[in-house]
């Protein structure tokens, strides 16, 4: 899998893609629809791709904000069992080897062949949606 990566332009308030990463002079070149530019890893917060999508097709990078339903079942006490559904909103984390949505509460991960995921922005350009949950 090649990495892809976007960030977080600190001086312009907005999301780039990233070109390239340039190690020696600790910085990276990144375009957006305005041209190609470069900056210092200073002013920047790189996101990698979880190399997953969302349900609309959406790709999915560290640092977005995602909405995941997860469905879940449950033993009762006279052995029956039964299913429900549970809303997760949270901000996707590397974890342990893994991605996650951190909820602040729990993590749960991001990927399963079940449940649902969708991108509802991301922690720069919507922190608002972490105070609404």
């Amino acid at each position: 899998m090649i990495l892809k990566y976007r960030a977080w332009d600190s001086w312009r308030k907005r999301m780039s893609v990233v070109d390239r990463i340039y190690i020696d002079t600790e910085g990276v070149r990144l375009y957006d629809d305005f041209g190609e530019y470069w900056r210092d890893f200073r002013d920047i917060k790189l996101m990698q791709s979880t190399g997953l999508t969302d349900k609309n097709g959406k790709e999915i990078f560290d640092g977005d904000i995602v909405r995941t339903t997860r469905f879940l079942g449950r033993a009762d006490e006279i052995g029956g069992f039964y299913e429900y559904e549970k809303d997760y909103v949270g901000v996707v984390k590397a974890l342990e080897g893994s991605w996650v949505i951190d909820t602040g509460s729990v993590a749960v991960r991001l990927w399963s062949e079940i449940d649902e995921s969708e991108v509802l922005g991301n922690i720069y350009e919507n922190p608002e949606l972490l105070e609404d949950e």
